[in-house]
């Protein structure tokens, strides 16, 4: 290899570097765009929280290229989005990332031929609450919905858009799913903004404040409950361990969406060796549908 090469290989070009910037610049901007297309403020004071949020946000498209980074308000407010459901944003935090319609709308459709009215879903790791929401609407009045999540302050902004949408059907579980219930787990964040990346195997050693929760299982939660038609899960790396104290809830259950990342084919040999017949969804998800004789 010659020195140019090697050197290309060390430090990238600046015409790299550019592109890259420019590429990252836009993405984020699309972000924005796509936030103050479908959201707005509930209140004028919320509107212009979101306002000057994106302009905050400005000087900062284009730092740290190919990072992912979410828009962000720069205070505390509730937001309503288009065709969705009001949330209670809190400032700093990735939760901007998680409330338009549009993001999840190729999964919402791939679940929702599984959930009939009066159906049951769980959605596990449920942050504030974006498919609890649609499952509710889905299933409607008489259905039911378990929402799991294992953050305490997520938790209480789960119950916020709980009560801000009347979605009597959802019902919050505050523990971390395990393969065994009452364990209680250290766990940590990447970072005091990502509160949707929190997780039981992962970011544990990042020397962020530590969180201590308390284990259920799967079969804990749908003890009682003889059908589960849809389980949603997204336990950043830990729905392995979440399958593993889920023996009788494979079998109840007609489908399950799952977020998958590299080395996680343990999972699908569990939920192929339970009866589910599995497809790909999109670059980061699975959904695994139970063979019906």
């Amino acid at each position: 290899m010659s020195l140019r090469h090697k050197l290309r290989a060390i430090v990238p070009a600046p015409l790299d570097l550019a592109q890259k910037t420019v590429r990252t610049a836009a993405h984020r901007l699309g972000l924005w765009g796509g936030l103050l297309r479908d959201c707005r403020g509930v209140t004028p004071s919320d509107q212009a929280i979101l306002i000057r949020s994106f302009r905050a946000g400005l000087p900062h498209l284009g730092t740290e290229p190919g990072a992912w980074r979410e828009p962000r308000l720069i205070r505390n407010a509730t937001i309503t989005v288009k065709d969705g459901f009001t949330f209670s944003i809190r400032a700093h935090t990735d939760d901007l990332g998680h409330i338009r319609q549009t993001t999840h709308r190729q999964l919402l459709e791939a679940v929702a031929p599984h959930l009939p009215a009066g159906g049951t879903a769980i959605d596990a790791g449920s942050n504030i609450g974006i498919f609890a929401a649609n499952f509710a609407r889905m299933a409607g009045p008489s259905g039911r919905v378990i929402a799991v999540e294992m953050m305490p302050a997520t938790a209480q902004s789960l119950k916020q858009t709980i009560a801000l949408n009347d979605l009597r059907t959802v019902e919050v579980v505050e523990n971390a799913l395990s393969d065994a219930p009452g364990q209680t787990l250290t766990i940590g964040m990447p970072d005091e903004a990502h509160f949707g990346q929190a997780s039981i195997v992962r970011n544990k050693t990042k020397g962020n404040a530590a969180i201590s929760v308390t284990t259920t299982t799967l079969d804990a939660i749908t003890a009682g409950i003889e059908r589960v038609n849809v389980i949603k899960m997204d336990l950043e790396g830990a729905e392995a361990i979440a399958l593993a104290g889920a023996t009788r809830t494979l079998q109840i259950t007609d489908a399950i969406l799952y977020e998958t990342s590299p080395g996680d084919d343990d999972i699908d040999a569990v939920l192929l060796a339970n009866g589910f017949a599995i497809r790909r969804i999109d670059g980061l998800n699975k959904l695994a549908e139970k063979i019906r004789s």
